[in-house]
């Protein structure tokens, strides 16, 4: 029997792993491989986790790089956090991971998993929003304290989705784009529109209305500088539902 050609994936990096040589006696037919960690430590790891992103690091490092006035840590799946520099007393406390969502998780011996969000305002009755939306930059500068409802303002664009934007949807029956919004959860009717932009600009205008600082808009401000929105901007029929 033929054996299969071992390909030499020597001194190649792997998300923080690079291959030092090839370890002695191999799992069953694939190779296994000594690494070095970026956090210095070294790892035994299958050639095929390597290849297929399964594994990306040692597993036991939490390397912190500073940047002034916050850090970034890294954990052992590769996942990443932001944090003000003056919080890392509370942070070395703690062992984190970061969940497929973006939620940085920190865990008690005894008492389970809690939220850093949540920690670092002092675990308060309401909501801790993430002002960006992104769950992973927890910088006190990101986060505020809301009601639920007020949290639901700042949601991203829905999977479910089928123009790209908020708010925005095709109306089959009239061959056009709706704009809508739904205050204290009823929908609000903002107008129909040939140009799924002039519907995103529309939510916009009505967003920053009725959410104020909650309000998540399809563009940011300096993004409607871009000569193709504002065109379509001026030309649109941009009006709040009465």
């Amino acid at each position: 029997m033929t054996k299969t050609r071992l390909n030499d994936i020597t001194g190649q990096t792997f998300g923080k792993l690079k291959v030092i040589e090839i370890a002695p006696k191999p799992w069953k037919n694939d190779a296994e491989w000594l690494c070095r960690c970026e956090c210095g430590n070294v790892a035994r790891v299958r050639g095929a986790y390597l290849r297929s992103g399964h594994t990306k690091s040692c597993g036991h490092c939490f390397s912190i790089k500073n940047y002034g006035s916050y850090c970034r840590a890294t954990v052992k799946s590769g996942r990443s956090f932001l944090f003000d520099t003056e919080d890392f007393p509370l942070i070395s406390k703690y062992s984190w991971s970061v969940s497929s969502q973006g939620y940085v998780l920190g865990a008690y011996k005894k008492k389970g998993r809690f939220k850093l969000h949540r920690l670092l305002l002092g675990n308060p009755d309401g909501v801790v929003d993430h002002i960006n939306g992104n769950p992973s930059d927890c910088r006190k500068c990101n986060l505020r304290v809301a009601i639920q409802h007020q949290n639901s303002f700042n949601s991203t664009l829905p999977k479910s989705s089928t123009t790209g934007y908020k708010g925005v949807c095709w109306d089959k029956k009239c061959n056009k784009y709706m704009a809508h919004i739904h205050p204290n959860g009823k929908m609000k009717f903002l107008g129909y529109f040939d140009n799924p932009i002039e519907a995103a600009l529309a939510y916009d205008e009505a967003a920053f209305l009725y959410y104020g600082q909650y309000a998540k808009p399809n563009f940011k401000k300096e993004e409607t500088n871009n000569e193709e929105i504002l065109e379509v901007e001026e030309s649109g029929r941009r009006r709040i539902g009465r």
